[in-house]
């Protein structure tokens, strides 16, 4: 090896040069179009009337952005800083009746499990 001469650096590619695809955007769900027909079972235990409550007061609810929500049927029982929060409280109102707990956003991404989207 000759002296002075300096190593070029290895340039790395992909597939012959090809660059990388982009990381596809996850896909959004858009609360204020949602239809309680996406929830409906044939054992009628859903969180339909909650999940439309959502949707119709989602503007309002918007103005706590990040925060937890916490309705039984149609009302909208109290806004929480944590999840845990509105869960006690939840707990303490409700025993162990169904209701819905959620952080508070516009849209969100959709989560697939398995054949079921969330």
């Amino acid at each position: 090896m000759g002296q002075g001469k300096s190593k070029k650096p290895i340039k790395r590619t992909r597939n012959s040069g090809e660059e990388r695809p982009p990381h596809p955007k996850p896909r959004l769900f858009d609360w204020s179009k949602y239809d309680p027909a996406m929830a409906q079972q044939d054992n009628g235990d859903t969180l339909a009337d909650e999940l439309v409550t959502y949707r119709d007061r989602l503007k309002d609810l918007l103005k706590n952005k990040g925060e937890f929500v916490l309705i039984k049927g149609r009302e909208v029982v109290g806004i929480y800083e944590s999840r845990d929060d509105a869960l006690k409280q939840a707990v303490n109102r409700f025993q162990d009746a169904p209701v819905l707990i959620k952080q508070i956003v516009a849209k969100e991404a959709v989560r697939d499990f398995g054949g079921a989207a969330f």
